[in-house]
Order: structure tokens, then sequence, then C-alpha cells
């Protein structure tokens, strides 16, 4: 009864990804042409031949041209920054594509070294490329690149948009009674990495089994800070979350923390009216229609 939509395709042509196929013509391509555009990620990357701190730039244009019959892929990078005014434009060819036929997903890697040429003729080596790409029919989506920049930099492609799905764990300081758990929570990170805050919203929370309803929840935008297991959001002051534009009293934050592992899992705990909540959740591929509607129009907002 429930109608399913893929997040992943969703996030593909709302948001700039573009993909093109032949998979009904009879004269079928097995070429799959895809570009990640600066618009839908941003770049983050740790120096680590200096002091090891992460740095936070605008995306580059990652261009993926894929052969399914061969399983070799060949990439073209526009533009990286990598660090305070440095950037560099490359090709990459030979890369490895593995399919996993349980998920739909793809992962394009390399297993040697490989040494490119920028657009100025100077030589770099890329190693540990690891892409991975979410597959649905017509619509694959590339959700991770990673890769490490003349064993210098660590590159991280992350997506401005991530939503998870997974257990919320709910317990109270009264004893004698057992944890609530839900796992149709949807939350929903829209990540601005020039002003480094992370909107959060969540979709049909439910924090015991005795609230009447769910609530959709806007958490508000809160600062991140990059470390090597991702994106932290610590926020251990009190707020009130927002529904519908209203603020909820009875339903106060305080001591929000959370880890996300971009488009992987978000992990984390907060307190709520009483109730301490912990969080387990991984990436969302496939979410209701009706939730997916609403990220929609929040997508547009911000």
């Amino acid at each position: 009864m429930k109608i399913l939509k893929t997040f992943a395709a969703a996030m593909l042509l709302l948001a700039g990804a573009t993909a093109c196929d032949s998979d009904n013509d009879i004269d079928y391509d097995p070429v799959v042409n895809l570009t990640l555009n600066p618009n839908v990620s941003f770049t983050t990357c740790k120096n680590i031949s200096g002091d090891g701190s992460w740095a936070i730039f605008d995306a580059p244009t990652y261009n993926f041209k894929i052969n399914t019959s061969t399983f070799n892929v060949s990439l073209e990078a526009v533009k990286l920054t990598y660090a305070e005014g440095k950037n560099i434009s490359f090709t990459i060819d030979n890369l490895l594509l593995t399919v996993d036929q349980k998920d739909n997903s793809w992962t394009i890697s390399n297993r040697n070294p490989l040494v490119v040429r920028d657009t100025d003729g100077n030589d770099h080596e890329i190693t540990g490329f690891n892409a991975y790409i979410f597959s649905s029919g017509r619509a694959p989506e590339i959700v991770r690149i990673e890769y490490t920049l003349d064993n210098a930099y660590k590159i991280r492609g992350v997506m401005k948009y991530n939503a998870f799905m997974g257990k919320t764990t709910v317990t109270t300081a009264q004893a004698g009674e057992d944890p609530y758990e839900n796992e149709s929570t949807v939350y929903f990170l829209i990540l601005d990495h020039k002003a480094r805050k992370a909107k959060i919203l969540l979709y049909e929370a439910k924090f015991s089994q005795g609230m009447p309803r769910t609530l959709d929840m806007d958490f508000l935008s809160h600062p991140f800070s990059v470390g090597d297991d991702g994106l932290t959001i610590d926020v251990p002051e009190r707020f009130e979350p927002m529904n519908n534009g209203v603020p909820v009293e009875r339903y106060a934050i305080t001591d929000l923390n959370l880890l996300l592992n971009p488009c992987r899992t978000l992990d984390g705990s907060f307190s709520c009216a009483g109730f301490e909540v912990a969080i387990d959740t991984e990436s969302a591929l496939a979410i209701k229609d009706s939730i997916l509607r609403k990220m929609t129009v929040d997508m547009g907002k911000y």
C-alpha cells in the first residue's frame, strides 16, 4: 500500500547530476556518461603532509564515462581545488567497475597508483580512488568519491543532501520502562559548505508509544566541523525545534551530538522532553512517496 521511490534517483533528477543511457533502445550503447555537478557537492580535503587539518572547498565537476560491457571507467575532474589558491584538472583512465547485484550498487576503484597529467603538463599521483554509485534502472547516482592526491591530500566529495533511516532508540529516566524503538524516522541533512552549517530535518519522528502522532521537526541550522571520521555537529545548548514553522517547546532539544559519515551513516544522540534519544542510521535509498515530496519542497528552500 505504501509507494516507495528511490531517494538516490530523486536526488539525481532534482539536484543536478545527469546520466544518459539507452537501455530500451534497439541499438543499446553500454557506455553510461555520468556527471556530478558542483551544485550538489563540495570537497573536504585533509593536508596529510602538513598539519593534518581539514579544509572545505567548492567541488570540481566530475565526468564519468562508464563502460558497463568492459567494466572500464574513465574520469575527467575539472578544477579540483585541494588547497588555497591551488587547483588542477585531470583525466583518469582504466578505473575498474565492479557491480553488486544485491543492492544495485557500482563501485569504481583503482588497484594500483595512477599517474595523471594536469592541464599545465604536471604529473600527479592518484591512490585509493573509490567512487560509490547507486544504480536504479535508468538513474545511476554518485553518492561518494574518495581518493588521495600526491600522497599529500586526502580528497572527499561530500554530497549536499544526505538522507538516513534506521534505528532510533529512546529511553527515559523512569525505572521499569522498556526502551522505545522507531525505524521509520527519516533524518535529512542539507549541508551548506560555505557557511559550514547543516540544516537538520526529521520526518515522522516519534519518541514514545504514547505520542498521539508523528511529527515533522526542523532542528534548524547548526555549525559542523570536519574530521577524519566525517562531519560532527555538536550543540550542547537548549533549542526548540520547529513544526510547520512553529516552535515546539514541549520537545525542546538539548545535548545534540551527531556524527555524519557522508552518504554512509548518521550516528548520535540528543535529549528531548525527558527522553534520551540514540540514533543509528544508514543512508536511505528508498523513502515513502509522501516524505519524498516534503523533502523535494525543503530542498528548494535552502
